[in-house]
């Protein structure tokens, strides 16, 4: 008998074992093959995806487990860094990319705040609740006209004013776990995701001689 749970201890193992290297042999051939989108900044550390024939963009943002876990017994998770082994770099949510332009408001230990002043604007159905800005690489294919501005590769360096052009990203979470960002700890449940990422305003406030807000 103890022979029998030796032997499937070890087969259990040698299987977990051969499930890994397969999943990281399938992460790297992602990234070399189709998922080979690059947006030129800094959410190229926890995102592959590929262009589509209609100029949508399908990819995948990658999260690292903390080891943490909150008070229901759910784990944490954060988005992969230039730092996290390849292997610790798992698939949080897929998504939808519309390729669209939007305007830098500001942006405070989160996501970067932008503009889209016509709602009509804003990719339709769907829920596309998160744009992403392009810098300039020789994988874009943008217009000529992208600002030299929005060729930042963090946030913090993004000109405030600018219009950028950039992707709408439409999220679906693929499991249940904690996304841990900044100060924010936010639970996440499979299917459509319209908080983790949400960084979309279509009006600001103009103050006219009245004292008054007028929202456009």
């Amino acid at each position: 008998m103890d022979y029998s749970n030796r032997f499937i201890g070890k087969l259990t193992v040698l299987l977990a074992s051969i499930i890994m290297l397969l999943i990281i042999e399938t992460q790297a051939s992602e990234r070399k093959g189709p998922f080979n989108y690059l947006f030129g900044n800094h959410i190229d550390s926890h995102q592959i995806s590929k262009l589509v024939g209609n100029g949508d963009l399908r990819g995948k943002l990658m999260i690292t487990f903390t080891g943490d876990y909150n008070s229901s017994g759910i784990p944490v998770a954060k988005h992969c860094s230039s730092d996290t082994e390849e292997k610790d770099c798992v698939v949080g949510w897929k998504f939808l990319g519309r390729p669209g332009k939007a305007t830098f408001l500001y942006h405070h230990q989160d996501h970067p705040v932008w503009l889209v002043e016509n709602r009509s604007d804003l990719p339709q159905p769907g829920a596309f609740t998160h744009f992403h800005w392009v810098s300039n690489t020789d994988m874009n294919t943008h217009d000529s006209t992208h600002t030299i501005g929005c060729n930042a590769q963090s946030a913090e360096q993004l000109t405030v004013g600018l219009e950028c052009t950039g992707y709408f990203l439409r999220l679906v979470a693929i499991k249940h776990f904690v996304f841990k960002h900044h100060m924010d700890i936010i639970p996440v449940s499979v299917g459509v995701d319209t908080a983790t990422h949400t960084n979309i305003v279509t009006s600001v406030a103009h103050t006219h001689g009245n004292g008054s807000e007028h929202d456009h």
